[in-house]
């Protein structure tokens, strides 16, 4: 979005050198198979704020995949 352009709070913006956790949304694609979107900012982590909790995410994935 180019700058002084108004942006609403759903507006999910990517930058170059980003670093962090997305947690994505599947959603059905076109042919059944899931896609994964990151479709909203409140669904990234930075990096300084995800890094502590890595170890409890781990282990969430590892649990779903029992």
């Amino acid at each position: 979005v180019p700058a002084g352009i108004p942006r609403g709070s759903s507006d999910t913006l990517y930058r170059a050198g980003q670093r962090g956790l997305w947690f994505l949304r599947a959603t059905p694609g076109a042919d059944g198979a899931a896609l994964y979107r990151a479709d909203h900012p409140q669904r990234f982590l930075r990096e300084e704020k995800a890094a502590p909790r890595m170890r409890y995410f781990q282990e969430l994935v590892r649990a779903r995949q029992r």
